[in-house]
Protein backbone atom coordinates (compact mmCIF):
# COMPACT_ATOMS: atom_id res chain seq x y z
CA UNK A 1 0.00 0.00 0.00
CA UNK A 2 1.21 3.51 -0.77
CA UNK A 3 0.54 6.14 1.75
CA UNK A 4 2.14 9.36 2.70
CA UNK A 5 2.68 10.61 6.31
CA UNK A 6 1.95 14.48 6.92
CA UNK A 7 5.36 15.03 9.09
CA UNK A 8 3.86 17.93 11.15
CA UNK A 9 0.81 16.64 12.61
CA UNK A 10 1.25 12.50 12.00
CA UNK A 11 -1.62 11.64 10.09
CA UNK A 12 -1.36 9.29 7.45
CA UNK A 13 -3.20 10.11 4.02
CA UNK A 14 -3.56 8.58 0.18
CA UNK A 15 -0.51 10.23 -2.30
CA UNK A 16 -3.67 12.24 -4.04
CA UNK A 17 -5.25 13.52 -0.93
CA UNK A 18 -5.56 17.38 -1.04
CA UNK A 19 -5.48 17.13 2.41
CA UNK A 20 -1.69 16.07 2.93
CA UNK A 21 -0.19 19.34 3.40
CA UNK A 22 3.62 18.80 3.26
CA UNK A 23 4.18 15.01 3.62
CA UNK A 24 6.49 12.23 2.47
CA UNK A 25 5.62 8.59 1.16
CA UNK A 26 5.70 6.70 4.65
CA UNK A 27 7.60 3.46 3.99
CA UNK A 28 6.27 1.73 6.71
CA UNK A 29 3.16 0.90 5.18
CA UNK A 30 4.51 -0.72 1.87
CA UNK A 31 4.38 -4.30 2.89
CA UNK A 32 1.58 -3.61 5.82
CA UNK A 33 -2.57 -4.03 5.00
CA UNK A 34 -4.97 -1.11 5.64
CA UNK A 35 -6.66 -2.91 8.05
CA UNK A 36 -2.98 -3.56 10.16
CA UNK A 37 -2.11 0.31 9.40
CA UNK A 38 -5.73 1.06 10.98
CA UNK A 39 -4.69 -1.19 14.05
CA UNK A 40 -1.54 0.36 14.40
CA UNK A 41 -3.99 3.76 15.20
CA UNK A 42 -5.01 2.13 18.73
CA UNK A 43 -1.28 1.21 20.13
CA UNK A 44 0.34 4.75 18.53
CA UNK A 45 -2.08 7.82 20.13
CA UNK A 46 0.28 10.21 17.99
CA UNK A 47 -1.30 8.35 14.56
CA UNK A 48 -4.16 9.20 13.01
CA UNK A 49 -5.57 8.39 9.33
CA UNK A 50 -7.19 11.02 7.59
CA UNK A 51 -10.84 10.70 7.77
CA UNK A 52 -11.42 12.44 4.04
CA UNK A 53 -9.33 10.09 2.30
CA UNK A 54 -9.30 7.02 4.11
CA UNK A 55 -13.08 7.37 5.57
CA UNK A 56 -14.15 4.83 8.63
CA UNK A 57 -10.69 3.21 8.39
CA UNK A 58 -8.96 5.00 11.89
CA UNK A 59 -9.87 3.33 14.91
CA UNK A 60 -7.89 5.78 17.13
CA UNK A 61 -9.76 6.95 20.25
CA UNK A 62 -10.25 10.31 19.05
CA UNK A 63 -12.29 8.48 15.99
CA UNK A 64 -13.54 5.11 17.74
CA UNK A 65 -15.20 6.94 20.47
CA UNK A 66 -12.92 5.17 22.76
CA UNK A 67 -11.45 8.56 24.18
CA UNK A 68 -11.41 11.74 24.83
CA UNK A 69 -10.50 14.35 22.11
CA UNK A 70 -7.43 16.66 23.42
Amino acid sequence: MQLVRNMKTEVIHQPQCPHRGASQRWYYATTRTLESISADTRDYPWLHLCRACLPGSCQCAKCSGDGDAQ
